[in-house]
């Protein structure tokens, strides 16, 4: 039991006006260029080229004048997906590992194709449904969305919209967070997708819920190698222990020696030994945080409109205590045979970040500060058992 495309979204226009309010410009721009070719409005077309790219302008044009019954479930499903990839959108996810009959993680290649199609035939066995999916526009992310229906007499009753994020070659399943009967059932839908690819798959659940955009999350749990490396341990991600003699023999520090250092100033030290125990490097992550959001930015619908990004703002949004992957929340359980023990819990934007900057001003010691409390564990929640560190496992099969 498929829905149609063309159907009208009974959310209505002003849910679909809030939505396209999120986007900026040029992102309202090429959706509302791509709908026109898709869905002509019945009230005649329109020459966006003609007009200024003023979002609040195009978004009333595109729902007052376009599409003035409504945006169809398409439309809709689309703009959803757009706010995620835009980062416009916070919501609750949950990750899943993927493991193979033998409970071994895998890291398996899919036909995102037949994924496709399968999840669309398993959920449609029992709910109307409407299936979406969309190639991540720079990330290595297919996403799906999958949305429930219900009909009462002449009226459409919508369920909240499922979202399931697979890498291109992937060892776990970014996935929408809610615990509902029907998101249930839409996971298992996709667990059973998974296996007709390949037979004995399950996923199971080790992180979540975490509230954050999509693109924060992938970079904590997804494809990237950097969650694993965070703190001291991300000098071997960034080559800083020493250079290779392999790179330039004559120019290694064995042959030519180190350079005295000029300044001998306690707060330099403090400051760069504080760098170098919660960035990995000396030079810190800056540039690499200033980098991966500049092609964030410019992946997302660009349109050839002649805009350019100003290069000048990235040096007013990103400071040097800024975390490659920003950890929002960490909870410790501190365990001492010599004395009390006690629970910490951390909360904000970027907790790691603030105690790094506490460091830099004195407030807290670097030299004293242990290891767990510098992001060495990046996200992980643990036991800290007479300065010992222990994941604490959570979760299982959903």
């Amino acid at each position: 039991m498929f829905i149609d495309d063309n159907l009208i979204h009974p959310s209505g226009t002003s849910e679909a006006a809030l939505k396209l309010n999120k986007l900026e410009g040029p992102e309202v721009k090429k959706l509302v260029r791509s709908w026109l070719v898709k869905f002509p409005p019945a009230n005649g077309t329109i020459e966006l080229g003609n007009i200024d790219c003023d979002a609040k302008k195009l978004i009333d044009i595109a729902t007052g004048h376009l599409w003035p019954g409504g945006l169809n479930c398409y439309q809709i499903a689309q703009l959803d997906v757009a706010c995620l990839v835009a980062d416009k959108t916070q919501m609750s996810w949950a990750v899943s590992a993927v493991h193979d009959k033998d409970g071994e993680e895998a890291v398996l290649a899919l036909d995102f194709k037949r994924f496709g199609a399968d999840l669309r035939t398993q959920v449609g066995h029992v709910h109307m449904c409407h299936v979406y999916s969309e190639m991540h526009a720079k990330l290595p992310l297919v996403l799906y969305r999958v949305q429930l229906f219900d009909s009462y007499g002449s009226q459409m009753v919508t369920h909240k919209a499922f979202f399931a994020v697979l890498p291109l070659r992937y060892k776990v399943v970014l996935h929408s967070a809610q615990k509902d009967v029907h998101s249930r059932y839409i996971f298992q839908c996709v667990t059973q997708a998974l296996q007709a690819s390949r037979p004995g798959v399950q996923l199971q659940l080790m992180a979540g819920p975490v509230k954050d955009i999509l693109t924060n999350v992938d970079r904590a749990y997804g494809t990237s190698i950097l969650p694993d490396v965070q703190g001291v341990w991300s000098s071997y991600l960034y080559d800083d222990i020493e250079p290779s003699p392999l790179h330039s023999p004559t120019k290694h520090p064995v042959v030519v020696g180190k350079r005295k250092r000029e300044d001998d100033d306690k707060l330099r030290d403090i400051q760069r030994c504080a760098m170098m125990r919660f960035k990995g490097t000396t030079s810190g992550v800056k540039s690499l945080v200033r980098y991966l959001d500049k092609r964030h930015r410019q992946r997302v619908y660009s349109v050839s409109d002649g805009q350019v990004d100003d290069p000048s703002t990235d040096e007013e949004e990103i400071n040097k205590y800024q975390s490659l992957v920003p950890v929002r929340k960490v909870e410790y359980t501190v365990k001492n045979t010599t004395s009390l023990g006690f629970k910490l819990k951390l909360r904000g934007k970027d907790v790691f970040a603030g105690l790094h900057e506490l460091c830099d001003k004195q407030i807290l010691d670097i030299n004293r500060l242990p290891g767990w409390l510098t992001g060495e564990n990046g996200a992980d929640s643990g036991i800290v058992e007479d300065g010992n560190f222990k994941r604490i496992k959570r979760g299982g099969l959903i």
